[in-house]
């Protein structure tokens, strides 16, 4: 097995290019291949004990199929997930997000998943396998690595690809303070339920883990809403509407892993409210803000009295829903606290050139070209980001008049390839962006 996960690895690798963080995976990969095959090698050679077994190389082995079942199931996908199979342009966001707190090192992984939805790996897990092998020769896992699932449709979109910041908050999650703010408030709102003095101790436990687990799901919204602006917001909708979750009571429900979308978006707008973004995006897209996202996020609200979470069939516990209001209230004075203020910056850009970067869009041009010289890096790479994230969602039209359909195209089909153009203007875009000031000549970008 752990021959077919390396090669599965290194097959067609002088064909294929990866991230820094792919890079490092690899390697890391590789290394703990051979330290396993000397490992057995060397307890092959010393021959079956007389006696039992003892329990030590019993444990080893183990975790050393634990440890390889998980690299298992990552290294493939992310061997999948080369740079023409993945969102390359927005890796330095990413990873510029995923650094925001601490400052330390940050090598973001991409894994393809079947799955429609994003999701992180947390190291948690795969930490603890890993302690438990003692074994001579064994890399350390590098540092910083953020695995992220993406769904392998959308390995080279822009809009719905913006959720992976989503992802990247899980590992600031885990990186930062936020457990020691969210249970203590979780545990003291349970203790607070009418008939919490009749719970038993599994019952508490579990009510406490869903308000921390709902605590966490907040907690990546506001984390990208604050780093990224009005277009995690826009991205967030768009995702939602793909897996049906956006629409109707499907939107107000709580389930166990995740509180209801329409509360999620109340709380982001709320905050986009508070850093500027959202009444930038309503001044600067005028009459044109009454699409059907900003539409629901408009009407989203926090109020827990329109929300139910259904522990088991017919059996609703509306009571929770009220409970979990000030931790997620909590969880956003964290936010606010602990990550840098509004993007001032980023929001003066949009306003200076978002009117240039929508007719860019809408007359074939890399978006990038309306900035101005010096205009580059982080702020303006998120201003870009918010322009052309509003225009996926409210400009097409624009595009698909002047991009002529092609003989017996059908008008979907039209609408998908105008799409498809200003998805791949957009990534160009944000990789022009990202290098460095110094590093563009005079003139546009």
């Amino acid at each position: 097995m752990v021959g077919a996960v390396t090669d599965s690895l290194t097959r067609d690798a002088g064909l294929r290019a990866y991230t820094q963080g792919a890079v490092e995976f690899h390697k890391f990969v590789a290394a703990a291949a051979k330290a396993t095959g000397d490992y057995l090698d060397a307890s092959f050679a010393a021959g079956k004990p007389a006696g039992p077994v003892p329990s030590g190389p019993q444990l080893r082995l183990a975790a050393l199929r634990a440890f390889w079942s998980i690299l298992h199931a990552w290294a493939k996908p992310s061997a999948d997930a080369d740079t023409t199979a993945a969102p390359v342009s927005i890796v330095s966001l990413l990873e510029r997000a995923a650094r925001e707190r601490g400052g330390g090192p940050a090598h973001l992984v991409l894994i393809h998943t079947p799955e429609l939805n994003y999701f992180h790996h947390s190291r948690e897990p795969f930490s603890r396998v890993y302690a438990q092998l003692g074994i001579q020769g064994m890399p350390q896992i590098p540092e910083g690595i953020c695995l992220v699932a993406i769904p392998y449709s959308q390995s080279n979109r822009f809009l719905t690809n913006l959720c992976l910041f989503h992802e990247v908050g899980h590992f600031q999650a885990d990186e930062t303070t936020l457990a020691a703010v969210a249970r203590p408030a979780a545990q003291r709102e349970v203790r607070s339920l009418p008939g919490a003095q009749g719970l038993s101790r599994d019952a508490e436990a579990w009510l406490t883990d869903r308000l921390v687990r709902w605590a966490e799901e907040v907690f990546c919204d506001l984390f990208a809403a604050r780093w990224l602006g009005a277009a995690y917001l826009l991205a967030f909708c768009e995702t939602m509407c793909l897996v049906g979750l956006l629409d109707g009571a499907v939107g107000l429900e709580f389930r166990e892993s995740h509180p209801a979308v329409a509360f999620r978006l109340a709380f982001q707008r709320e905050q986009l409210e508070a850093d500027g973004w959202w009444n930038a995006l309503r001044r600067l897209a005028g009459s044109g803000t009454g699409t059907e996202y900003v539409a629901a996020a408009d009407a989203a609200t926090a109020d827990p009295a329109n929300y139910h979470f259904q522990v088991s069939p017919g059996s609703d516990l509306p009571q929770l829903v009220a409970a979990f209001v000030p931790v997620a209230r909590a969880v956003r004075e964290f936010v606010n606290s602990n990550f840098p203020p509004r993007r001032a910056a980023a929001i003066a850009l949009l306003e200076r050139n978002w009117a240039a970067m929508s007719s860019c869009l809408e007359n074939g041009i890399v978006p990038s070209a309306a900035l101005r010289h010096g205009e580059s890096g982080e702020d303006a790479m998120i201003a870009l980001a918010n322009a052309a994230a509003y225009f996926e969602v409210a400009g097409l039209g624009g595009l698909a008049q002047r991009l002529a359909p092609e003989p017996g195209e059908q008008e979907v089909a039209h609408l998908a390839r105008c799409l498809n153009k200003a998805e791949e203007w957009s990534l160009r875009g944000v990789e022009d962006l990202g290098y460095s000031a110094a590093a563009v000549s005079d003139g546009p970008v």
